[in-house]
Formats: C-alpha cells, sequence, structure tokens
C-alpha cells in the first residue's frame, strides 16, 4: 500500500501549529515576569553614592622611598596600632 507524503506532512503542521503559538506567548509573557520580580536601585541613589560618600574612593599609598640606588622601595601608609600615626608596611 502506497502511502501519500502530504498527508503526513499537512498533519504534522497542523498538530504543530498549536504548541509553536503556545511557546511563543511564552517566550513573549515570561521577561516581564521575570523583570517585574526585582527593580533596579533609582540612578540618583549612585550619583549621591558617587559624589557625596567616600564608597568609590581611591585609596592612594603614602609617601614612598626609593632604596639601594632604586632597586626597592617603602612606602608609609596609615597605622592600625597607634591614632595619627604611621608604620612602613612589611
Amino acid at each position: 500500500m502506497k502511502t501519500n507524503t502530504k498527508d503526513r506532512r499537512f498533519y504534522f503542521h497542523r498538530s504543530c501549529g498549536p504548541v509553536a503559538i503556545l511557546l511563543m506567548i511564552c517566550l513573549t509573557v515570561a521577561p516581564a515576569f521575570l523583570g517585574a520580580q526585582q527593580k533596579p536601585a533609582p540612578k540618583s541613589d549612585f550619583l549621591r553614592r558617587a559624589f557625596l560618600t567616600d564608597e568609590f574612593a581611591t585609596h592612594y599609598p603614602g609617601p614612598s622611598r626609593w632604596l639601594n640606588g632604586g632597586e626597592a622601595y617603602t612606602t608609609v601608609e596609615p597605622s592600625s596600632a597607634v591614632k595619627n600615626a604611621a608604620d612602613q608596611p612589611s
């Protein structure tokens, strides 16, 4: 018995149509729900933190001094043991 291949292709496309539509709907609606779960901080909050606090301040090492004719150097950093004093890092 000879089967008609056109009938099988038509049945395949007809049965996959609802699945494809449902998949498209899920892929377009899901990002909206996922994005609604977490709201980013307002930009004004970042600007306030950046310019009015020391949160993003750069730490520069203390003064440095070359030793042994330029072969090595040392720096001075704020002391953790004595207030208003400086230590050489080890």
